[in-house]
C-alpha cells in the first residue's frame, strides 16, 4: 500500500520545483545564520570562549606589561582573534596570527 502510494506520489514531482524548494531552503538558513552574526556575532562565537580562557593565560588582562611579556593588551588582542574567527579566517592563519599576537 505505501509503495503505491510513494511511486504515484514521486512519479507525479516536478524535478524544477523540488530543486528550487531545496535552493529556496538553504538560502533561508544561509540568511537565518548570516542575520544571527549582527547580534554579539550569533552562532560564529561557538567556540571563542576556549580561545579566549586560552589567550587570557599568556597575556595579563591590564594594559600594563611587564618585562618578557606582551606589549599588546588583552583587549586589542582578543579583539583581533575574535574578528579573525568571525570572518572565516583559515584555521592555520588564525594560528599563525595567535602565536604571533602572544
Amino acid at each position: 500500500m505505501l509503495e503505491a502510494i510513494a511511486s504515484t506520489t514521486l512519479s507525479n514531482l516536478d524535478l524544477s520545483k523540488v530543486v528550487l524548494a531545496i535552493g529556496s531552503l538553504g538560502t533561508a538558513a544561509y540568511g537565518l545564520v548570516d542575520t544571527s552574526k549582527a547580534f554579539w556575532g550569533g552562532v560564529s562565537n561557538r567556540g571563542f570562549d576556549d580561545i579566549r580562557k586560552v589567550i587570557s593565560k599568556f597575556i595579563p588582562g591590564s594594559a600594563k606589561s611587564d618585562a618578557g611579556t606582551t606589549a599588546l593588551a588583552l583587549a586589542s588582542v582578543l579583539a583581533t582573534l575574535r574578528a579573525n574567527w568571525l570572518n572565516g579566517m583559515a584555521m592555520a592563519d588564525q594560528k599563525s596570527v595567535a602565536k604571533a599576537l602572544i
